[in-house]
């Protein structure tokens, strides 16, 4: 079964019933079409940038860059995002939304230290969620508690945040000879083991900017230990920078070591309890593989499960590369990326037999396309998909292609479509969603008890499966349809028990 590929959405109530059943199409899971956002709502439009690559040295061949590309704008649509849903106390849909970037909620917390100290409940909740995404109660302490203890007691950590802007407007203006100078270690050593991490990140950062290898291995090295001991996800990062620095100190064989032990790491966050699924660090890692260095088999194992095929056997080609294209596809579907998924998409295809695999990721595509505003190309991808032989492949498409047909206001065939991708008892990823949308397709034609009873069968497969993201946005759905056609105290219900969900702050999905 493929992993979840769309992001719910909760929407406010538009003006009449049928224009809020159809927005509400395909919000309630994965396997859905994603919707166009009316802007107010608590959606972040479409068109905003997408949360990008954190901050960080650019090993392009001309040498080292200073790239803060994107980087604000990502931080403020997290935070935006975050403090949004925050609002609506809708905790835990918000925690889950931080999952999904674990790269910028760090890169978030990081850069909050230059700011003044400030009760900010977004910039806690995003603290929490990567705390327990990336650190784990285990190892106690955590960004959590540096939000705190910094709140309580701000003149304790006033040099250190001085220290940070003066390194961080050196390097902008182009002089880290000078920023690597900057006593920033010195600063964080009182501190908690995050701050000791940042500072020599940073440092290191200088130092490769001005050329200095030898200076960025030791303080890489010096954040590295501490990061294995207490964020092991951020050691993973540090590892691939190490290994950088190795490579332009021609170093090759230690390069090629650390960047092994940076890859294993990362892998294994992908299956942990709350998986650690970064994008941008696997693209860097790809890029920064040693030439004719194969994958460690513990890596295309891990990665041939997130990206849904077994690995190959020995003595094959290795097929890590497309596990790996097709798994950052997926993901970032998921963080609502639609443009560098489908090239990520495209790619995985390109290097895949045909079977099942290929066509699900050729579903993946068409939302994609469509999250693109590209409807004639998604269509056609559909169409096809869903003449397949394989129920598994043209059950979803149906569906698929029934949402969007319903999104574009043609009630009678998304209902027909969505009906068909229903008839067999065949499970498929996303099938929940399928019945949720039909039962509101119902809804709008005006068959209320046969659209509840959907609904309701919907919402127990959510249950059963620990689907809460689904079910709260399902409940959602439920509440405002009672509330357009005027009977509170039915809403009350649905509302109550997804408020519920949300305000325990649990882990949705």
């Amino acid at each position: 079964m493929w992993p979840s590929t769309l992001t719910p959405i909760l929407l406010r109530p538009p003006l009449t019933l049928a224009v809020m059943l159809l927005a509400a199409v395909g919000c309630t899971g994965s396997a859905m079409l994603p919707q166009k956002t009316p802007s107010g709502t608590a959606k972040t439009a479409r068109k905003t940038p997408s949360a990008g690559k954190p901050l960080h040295v650019k090993t392009e061949s001309s040498g080292a860059a200073f790239d803060e590309t994107d980087q604000e704008a990502a931080r403020e649509l997290l935070r935006r995002r975050v403090d949004d849903l925050v609002v609506e106390e809708r905790f835990a849909t918000a925690t889950a939304w931080v999952y999904r970037f674990p790269d910028v909620a760090i890169d978030t917390l990081r850069t909050s230290l230059s700011e003044p100290a400030a009760d900010d409940p977004a910039l806690n909740l995003i603290a929490s969620a990567y705390d327990s995404q990336c650190s784990g109660p285990a190892r106690g302490g955590g960004w959590s508690d540096i939000l705190r203890k910094r709140l309580q007691a701000p003149a304790r950590y006033e040099s250190y945040a001085a220290s940070r802007r003066e390194l961080l407007d050196q390097l902008r203006q182009g002089r880290p000879g000078e920023a690597a100078l900057i006593p920033l270690p010195a600063a964080a050593r009182s501190l908690e083991p995050q701050l000791r991490i940042d500072a020599a990140q940073l440092v290191a950062t200088a130092h490769l900017l001005d050329g200095n290898n030898d200076a960025a291995i030791a303080s890489l090295n010096e954040a590295l230990e501490a990061a294995q001991r207490h964020c092991p996800q951020h050691a993973a990062e540090l590892g691939l920078m190490l290994s950088d620095a190795h490579r332009r100190s021609e170093q090759y064989d230690t390069a090629t070591q650390t960047w092994q032990q940076a890859v294993l790491a990362a892998a294994e966050s992908l299956h942990q309890e709350i998986p650690h699924c970064d994008p941008n660090f696997w693209e860097r890692a790809s890029y920064l593989r040693p030439v004719d260095q194969r994958w460690p088999q513990a890596v295309e194992m891990r990665l041939a499960a997130a990206g849904g095929f077994p690995p190959a056997a020995a003595g094959q080609a290795d097929p890590t590369d497309a596990a790996l294209w097709a798994s950052l596809g997926l993901w970032r579907l998921e963080r609502d990326e639609p443009q560098p998924a489908l090239a990520n998409l495209k790619r995985a295809e390109s290097m895949m037999p045909e079977g099942q695999p290929r066509a699900t990721l050729r579903l993946a595509q068409a939302q994609a396309l469509y999250r693109m505003d590209q409807f004639p190309a998604a269509t056609a991808l559909l169409v096809e998909l869903s003449r397949s032989e394989q129920p598994q492949v043209a059950a979803p498409a149906r569906a698929l292609l029934g949402g969007m047909k319903l999104q574009a206001g043609d009630v009678h065939v998304g209902r027909r479509l969505l009906t068909e991708s229903l008839k067999s008892d065949l499970a498929w990823s996303g099938r929940g969603q399928a019945e949720a949308d039909l039962g509101l397709a119902l809804l709008i034609a005006g068959e209320e008890e046969e659209g509840l009873r959907r609904l309701h069968e919907a919402q127990q497969r959510f249950e059963a499966e620990g689907d809460r993201e689904s079910l709260a946005q399902s409940l959602f759905n439920e509440s405002e349809y009672f509330k357009a056609t005027e009977r509170s105290k039915k809403a009350a219900e649905p509302s109550e028990r997804m408020l519920a969900l949300e305000r325990s702050g649990a882990v949705l999905r």
